[in-house]
């Protein structure tokens, strides 16, 4: 059941068309945050990871950093739905292919 005005709504025929609405989105939410955390923790476990740096081999550390805050901005912001939001979140994956030398 879905709280509307702080209060208890009795479940709609839409009932269910909200419950996949809300599944998609938290399916989405999960498809970035998800790899946000697998990537800081795998990138910083490689021991030698400043050589592969430096011989253009893996993506800068501070591109990660980069990287991670996009992952987690746009997680955070699969539930807006405005204009602006989207194009802020095209705009931080596309960010987020250049950091991590992803071909579109």
């Amino acid at each position: 059941m879905w709280p509307q005005n702080g209060g208890f709504r009795h479940p709609s025929h839409n009932q269910k068309e909200n419950d996949a609405h809300w599944n998609r989105l938290q399916y989405a939410f999960n498809a970035f945050h998800k790899p946000s955390l697998c990537l800081e923790s795998n990138a910083f476990v490689i021991t030698v990871y400043d050589f592969f740096e430096a011989i253009h081999f893996v993506p800068k550390s501070s591109n990660i950093d980069k990287a991670i805050g996009n992952l987690i901005f746009i997680s955070n912001n699969t539930f807006e739905t405005d204009r602006e939001e989207r194009i802020e979140r095209k705009h931080q994956m596309d960010e987020l292919k250049q950091l991590l030398y992803m071909k579109s």
